[in-house]
């Protein structure tokens, strides 16, 4: 099976999202659910009333479908995050099958397609930028990465961490998965969103980020 059909190789790749220069807002982000911690946040992010990108994993969705759609109903992102979280090495010769069949399986469950794609440990594959902007998504890396898969790291160190880089357009890398493993972050995100919002930075969907710095852009070339 090719990593990618012929016919996509010579599809324009869109660049890979970092961050979105002058907007007064961040994108959360979370890699590597759904997990039985994933309600938890989900439920954070609605007391605080902020929206985010959760980028999953199609070998972790059996069993937590009901988590894909209350994410959904509750107004966040849902985006591509492979099926099994392999390396891009270890995609080789499955990498359309990674990427076209989450889509759909997504689709399947909760009734939206990704419009986002984000690949294991940042692992940038030409070949799999082009398939995900045939698919209809956008490449989306990090500028913020607080390690919260780090072992023994403390709710306070993720906030410092993540305080110390945000900016204006920030997209911060977290996680809720697996559970054993992201307790920290759970523990951080109410006082990590409120000190963000203390600076006046609202927290949104990473289309939404991006859609933002679009218009910001349209306004400054209509007026010059």
């Amino acid at each position: 099976m090719r990593l990618v059909p012929k016919t996509l190789r010579t599809q324009p790749r869109k660049p890979v999202i970092g961050r979105v220069a002058g907007v007064d807002a961040v994108a959360l982000t979370f890699d590597d659910g759904p997990s039985d911690l994933t309600a938890a946040v989900l439920t954070t992010l609605a007391r605080h009333r902020v929206r985010a990108t959760f980028f999953v994993v199609g070998r972790e969705i059996p069993g937590r479908e009901r988590l894909l759609r209350r994410a959904v109903d509750e107004g966040h992102e849902l985006g591509n995050h492979t099926m099994t979280h392999g390396r891009a090495r270890e995609r080789r010769d499955t990498g359309y099958v990674e990427i076209a069949e989450l889509n759909e399986l997504i689709e399947a469950e909760a009734g939206v397609a990704p419009r986002v794609y984000r690949p294991p440990y940042g692992d940038v594959d030409p070949d799999e930028i082009a398939l995900a902007s045939e698919l209809g998504m956008s490449p989306v890396a990090w500028n913020v990465d607080p390690r919260d898969w780090s072992s023994g790291v403390a709710p306070q160190t993720l906030r410092a961490r993540v305080l110390e880089s945000a900016e204006p357009g920030s997209i911060i890398l977290l996680h809720d998965g697996p559970r054993d493993m992201r307790a920290a972050t759970l523990a951080a995100l109410p006082s990590l969103i409120e000190s963000l919002r203390d600076r006046g930075l609202e927290s949104v969907t990473v289309s939404e980020l991006v859609a933002r710095g679009k218009a910001i852009r349209r306004s400054m070339a209509g007026s010059a």
